[in-house]
């Protein structure tokens, strides 16, 4: 009978489940420093804030969050794309919050501009970022890598448990 190599499950399942753990933690850094936030910022009637995302490579996600706090009337939100057209407009009239992924077309420096249309000063909070795909990919594979290395552990306790309980039987065990 062809028994299983319980070190070489438990070894699998160990290295699965560290791999992901690094993998996972390495793209969450990498999301982390890739995305500009400017909180609780206060935006006077008729003024412009700017966030610049820079480096944006082509075929990336650029990815915005824009969130009015309390009572603002009209904020318009638009995306340049590094050549100055005009990649994204929405405003936030009767909303408080706008988030849109957008793929970008081009290389080089993408803005986010913020005007404020209302009579009143607009309270934001914006964020905006980058997203490569090599990044969503090591978020896949980092939770890819979890549920196999569980399931490898799962495996070897169980096959472990079941050793030991046919050694039990035979009497080979105290």
């Amino acid at each position: 009978m062809l028994r299983p190599n319980t070190k070489l499950m438990l070894r699998i399942g160990e290295l699965a489940i560290l791999a992901s753990v690094v993998i996972f933690a390495t793209s969450v850094y990498s999301l982390d420093h890739s995305i500009t936030s400017e909180n609780n910022r206060y935006i006077q009637p008729g003024d412009t804030m700017s966030i610049i995302l820079h480096n944006v490579s082509q075929g990336d996600d650029i990815e915005y969050t824009v969130s009015t706090l309390g009572f603002s009337e009209n904020v318009t939100v638009t995306l340049l794309s590094p050549s100055g057209y005009r990649a994204d407009y929405t405003s936030t009239n009767g909303t408080s919050q706008i988030t849109k992924v957008l793929i970008s077309n081009s290389t080089g420096n993408w803005t986010l501009l913020l005007k404020n249309w209302g009579s009143s000063a607009a309270e934001i909070d914006a964020s905006f970022g980058d997203i490569s795909s090599s990044v969503l990919y090591l978020v896949v594979i980092g939770f890819i890598l979890l549920p196999v290395g569980i399931v490898m552990l799962g495996l070897y306790v169980f096959t472990r448990r079941h050793q030991r309980e046919r050694e039990r039987k035979r009497g080979f065990s105290n």
